[in-house]
């Protein structure tokens, strides 16, 4: 908003919403150096110094940290350390900034890698929920019915592929792992390939790979990268109501 981080406090302060703000008070600027100098020359440092720290003062707020506390416990934490090290690195207070942004990004890219990947069951109301945090049995007896809630990309593919083998581990009984996508918003190459290589992989352990639910980008994604033709037209669904009543016929009501 304007040329240093006071000046930007005392803007705040003031109320300044535009650019504008640094037009005007440049302008203000030159008027008293011309006009007002010999009046305001043998005004005391504390008072300005006074000005800035009402202004800073003003900035710092308690309320959004404790918010973000409640929402993600990490962006607080992010908050926190941010603060003290621009404390600690007065008057290069910008130092303080640098290491906040690095640490979101760090936060960011961590959740990215660990994304969530949950086994689903049906509650009593009807509504699908992971069975390890509402204490739910798996939709099927010979299928896996699971929500991956990040896009594919090369920051976690690996992460996709261990969640879909865990399970395998889990229940080698299964004979088909259906993957809810509704909440992929991204297939990148990398995730493309992991998706090709995983799918031939359960192949040969004679598991079936299915996807549901995917919304229209990331289902163009997969028809470009020949993903469809490779899993099969019939184990690519809209909905996932139809993709679970399919899997059930096919897993669980199929004569042995």
């Amino acid at each position: 908003m304007s040329g240093s981080f006071s000046r930007s406090a005392v803007a705040a302060r003031a109320g300044a919403r535009t650019g504008l703000y640094a037009v005007v008070s440049a302008l203000v600027v030159l008027a008293v150096l011309l006009f007002l100098t010999a009046y305001l020359y043998h005004l005391p440092q504390a008072v300005l110094a006074t000005i800035v720290m009402l202004a800073v003062f003003g900035l710092i707020r308690v309320a959004p940290l404790v918010q973000a506390w409640r929402v993600q416990r990490s962006d607080a934490v992010a908050g926190l350390v941010t603060f003290v090290a621009t404390l600690a690195f007065a008057p290069d207070i910008a130092n303080g900034s640098l290491i906040g942004m690095a640490l979101t990004a760090a936060l960011f890219l961590l959740r990215t890698m660990k994304p969530r990947a949950a086994v689903l069951g049906r509650k009593a109301d009807g509504s699908l929920a992971g069975t390890d945090s509402s204490a739910l049995e798996p939709l099927g007896r010979n299928f896996i019915a699971m929500r991956f809630d990040r896009s594919l990309n090369y920051l976690n593919m690996a992460a996709f592929e261990d969640s879909v083998l865990e399970v395998l581990a889990r229940q080698p009984q299964v004979r088909g792992i259906l993957v809810i996508g509704s909440g992929i918003n991204e297939l990148d190459a990398s995730g493309a390939d992991k998706v090709r290589e995983l799918a031939g992989r359960l192949q040969q352990q004679g598991v079936v790979l299915m996807f549901s639910s995917l919304k229209a980008p990331v289902a163009d994604a997969f028809g470009r990268a020949g993903l469809i033709t490779l899993l099969g037209p019939d184990n690519v669904f809209p909905s996932k109501s139809q993709a679970v009543d399919a899997a059930r016929r096919r897993f669980d009501l199929a004569p042995a």
